[in-house]
């Protein structure tokens, strides 16, 4: 499915949708969470929580040439200019 599908169904409410993208995601906070080669369980749950955050928080605005990588950081970035 198309990542910018299933992030608008994520958005909409889809348990599913919301499922799928974190599944997407997990080795990544995995990765995070290592301090020292010791798994941080506190800073994996604070790294989950942070993306199912920005899940809600995207907003799809068409950059040209920034594509859908290029716009994500854009609707997280604290410093957008709103």
């Amino acid at each position: 499915m198309n990542f910018e599908l299933l992030l608008e169904r994520a958005k909409t409410g889809d348990k599913e949708a919301r499922e799928e993208i974190f599944r997407m995601y997990r080795p990544l906070l995995i990765k995070n969470a290592m301090d020292k080669n010791v798994f941080d369980e506190d800073l994996y749950q604070e790294l989950s929580a942070t993306l199912l955050n920005c899940i809600q928080k995207f907003r799809i605005r068409p950059v040209a040439g920034a594509g859908i990588w290029g716009n994500l950081l854009y609707s997280v970035s604290p410093l957008r200019i709103k």
